[in-house]
């Protein structure tokens, strides 16, 4: 069979990484980031009253206006930025509606910047809008909005910055000041614009929502896609439910995209949404607590008992921790760990814990460790890092 050259150039992490996928009895998995709890159960009753009711035909391509219209609140509320139902489109995750948008805007050699570290699925997602992506890198360990840096890295066939606050992997939030000085920065440049990602922007640990670029300026507001959905919040990845929010015209256009590839968003779906959203927000105030706590337990034991050096994270559902002090080393038998994904293979086998190594977000020496476990599993498996950790060899830097 014959492949298109954009399709051979794609792969997913399963396809260049299998090893890290096969899991041995007895592994503890922090590697996804799935939310392991239930949805609320006022979500669950909404999912099963969605079907009853008979909810289960075509919507609107671009999503229930209830929903439509629980969202634009929801931002309104949130950012201070109004938008009506004709600014959103609810789609099959935030992802669906990242790629659309890419597709309805890029063409052949159009550049996308990625700050790193990013979200994996982003370089793979420009590369099959046959763009190109450019990885911008801010000061060593810094992951703060790196504005000089991406100022450095405009050229006249840029076309988007994509934004993720809070991050993935690194659960940094981009200020408000941060972002107004990219507002100022691309005041010069009217062709490029922003995607910003704020899936995790409710999980903060503050307890305020993550700033959004839209906000900061009628100007930003007009060059932003603000993209969002229930997954990560409410535990919701399965539903699939995922939307963006912009200039009516580029709607039409994500609309037209949608229709042809998957017609709308599942229905039963959609419902539950709505539920989630203007129903009890009691669940998604404990899973930010959940995930405060394990932040602080996982950087707290890593950095007293091991050489990695955990950041201290602001919100979302990860750890992401420095491990360059194991990089030349070795371990009992002699077999060198020179890159992070040595590492990884390293703890699954010694371990029995599973991680992500940071050259997948485009950061090298690093390892992404998401927090969803319960705290019994949680802090076994830190232990078995720690124990793991303490047989490597270590480099002389190290000692």
């Amino acid at each position: 069979m014959r492949f298109a050259p954009r399709a051979e150039g794609l792969f997913t992490t399963v396809d260049r990484y299998p090893e890290l996928f096969s899991r041995a009895a007895g592994t503890i998995n922090l590697g996804p980031g799935d939310p392991r709890s239930p949805v609320p159960a006022h979500v669950a009753a909404a999912t099963a009253r969605a079907a009853l009711d008979g909810h289960t035909g075509y919507t609107p391509v671009t999503g229930i206006r209830a929903l439509r219209e629980a969202v634009a609140a929801q931002v309104s509320d949130r950012h201070g930025v109004d938008y009506d139902p004709d600014h959103v489109c609810v789609g099959n995750g935030s992802k669906q509606m990242i790629i659309n948008t890419l597709l309805a805007t890029v063409g052949d050699g159009d550049e996308v910047l990625l700050l790193a570290p990013y979200y994996p699925v982003y370089y793979q997602m420009v590369l099959l809008a046959g763009g190109r992506p450019v990885v911008v890198d801010g000061p060593d360990g810094d992951y703060r909005l790196p504005v000089a840096q991406i100022g450095a890295a405009l050229t006249p066939r840029t076309v988007w910055i994509m934004l993720n606050s809070p991050n993935n992997p690194t659960g940094t939030v981009y200020s408000r000041a941060e972002l107004a000085a990219l507002d100022t920065l691309l005041a010069d440049h009217p062709a490029v614009n922003v995607i910003s990602d704020q899936v995790y922007e409710q999980l903060t640990f503050d307890g305020t929502t993550a700033p959004c670029l839209a906000s900061v300026s009628p100007r930003a507001r007009e060059r932003t896609v603000v993209v969002s959905g229930v997954s990560k919040a409410y535990g919701m990845t399965g539903y699939r439910i995922g939307w963006a929010l912009g200039p009516p015209e580029l709607i039409g256009h994500l609309a037209r995209l949608q229709f042809i590839t998957t017609s709308c968003a599942s229905s039963i779906s959609q419902h539950a949404a709505i539920a989630a959203l203007t129903g009890p927000q009691d669940s998604l105030t404990e899973t930010v607590q959940r995930y405060r706590a394990a932040a602080e337990l996982t950087r707290s034991t890593l950095n007293a008992g091991t050489h990695l050096r955990v950041l201290p994270a602001a919100a979302g559902m990860y750890a992401f921790a420095d491990c360059t002090a194991y990089l030349g080393g070795r371990d009992l038998a002699g077999t060198p760990i020179e890159t992070d994904l040595d590492l990884v293979q390293y703890l699954k086998r010694e371990a029995r814990v599973l991680v992500m190594p940071g050259t997948l977000f485009g950061s090298p020496g690093r390892l992404r460790i998401t927090l969803v476990a319960e705290e019994t599993e949680l802090g076994e498996a830190l232990r078995r890092l720690t124990a793991a950790l303490s047989l490597l060899r270590e480099p002389p830097e190290a000692r």
